[in-house]
């Protein structure tokens, strides 16, 4: 719905403005993200860091609910009252909006370091390669959150696809470095996205279009460095890479990790992926949907 979306993009604008960390990500402290000076389990940290960022959007979309241009933009598409309570209720409730891909943000910035380490690049290098992996992300987040959902599923480890309570985390076997996009998969991720794509419009409802966020413009302060962030998610990725840079990545025991080989092409992707779907609309139906963001604390 096209009201829906423009208020969507007007309080992502809004929300960008509220957030001086996205300029500058060096203001943040370890202590804020939750994180301790001692060495802290990987996948917990991420976490933590998604967490961290998550509370601060959803303080910030409260923060201009008033800002919004609600009324003209009604108007602007002829939204009828009983519309306008049911896109009111979506805009004002961001953690289901932002917690999927928040929470993908951080499984795809964990597999940087291990995909790095696997080809023996050095560590001073491996946010580069996260902060490379926006464009990989991109890619996976241009169909909606059931797309992004299904896809995640798929890349995860086999332990965690047979344990659908259990938060995701990405195979690092089903991956490789990329030189454009930081990295890839090893099944072609436009081959992925398209069946993705089919069998979620199949099972589940048709593909919603691509996350806001793509559409929002950063912060102009962001506009004007030599390397300009256009957009507010190309703002957040960046700032959580950096987060990541800083106080994960110096931490982590590559050694103590038992890293799993790059696996070959997946010649049943298809139809793997349309079994997962089948598994998701099922769950969808009974009212027990696995929430993508499951394993962040917003306390």
């Amino acid at each position: 719905m096209r009201s829906r979306r423009a208020l969507l993009r007007e309080q992502t604008q809004l929300i960008g403005e509220e957030l001086e960390w996205l300029e500058k990500p060096a203001i943040i402290s370890r202590d804020a993200v939750g994180l301790s000076d001692e060495t802290d389990e990987a996948g917990n940290a991420y976490l933590r860091v998604a967490a961290w960022i998550l509370l601060q959007i959803v303080r910030a979309a409260h923060n201009v609910q008033h800002k919004l241009h609600w009324e003209e933009t009604f108007d602007r598409y002829h939204v009828t009252p009983k519309i306008q309570e049911r896109i009111r209720a979506a805009v004002l409730e961001p953690t289901s909006r932002y917690g999927p891909g928040i929470l993908a943000m951080a499984e795809i910035v964990a597999v940087a370091p291990l995909l790095a380490e696997r080809e023996r690049v050095p560590r001073v290098e491996w946010g580069t390669i996260a902060r490379k992996a926006e464009n990989f992300a991109v890619r996976i987040s241009c169909d909606g959150s059931e797309v992004q959902v299904l896809l995640r599923q798929y890349l995860s480890r086999p332990s965690v696809i047979e344990k659908p309570a259990q938060r995701m985390v990405l195979d690092e076997a089903l991956f490789q470095l990329d030189d454009t996009f930081g990295f890839s998969t090893v099944t072609p991720i436009d081959d992925l996205v398209m069946v993705a794509a089919n069998v979620v419009t199949k099972y589940i409802r048709p593909a919603e279009g691509a996350c806001v966020a793509m559409y929002a413009k950063s912060p102009p302060s962001l506009l004007t460095q030599a390397a300009p962030v256009s957009t507010m998610y190309g703002a957040i990725w960046s700032a959580f890479s950096a987060l990541a840079e800083r106080f994960i990545f110096p931490q982590i025991a590559i050694e103590a990790i038992k890293l799993r080989p790059k696996a070959s092409p997946d010649v049943d992707y298809a139809l793997r992926l349309e079994d997962l779907a089948q598994r998701r609309a099922s769950e969808l139906r009974t009212g027990n949907p696995k929430r993508s963001w499951q394993g962040i604390s917003m306390s």
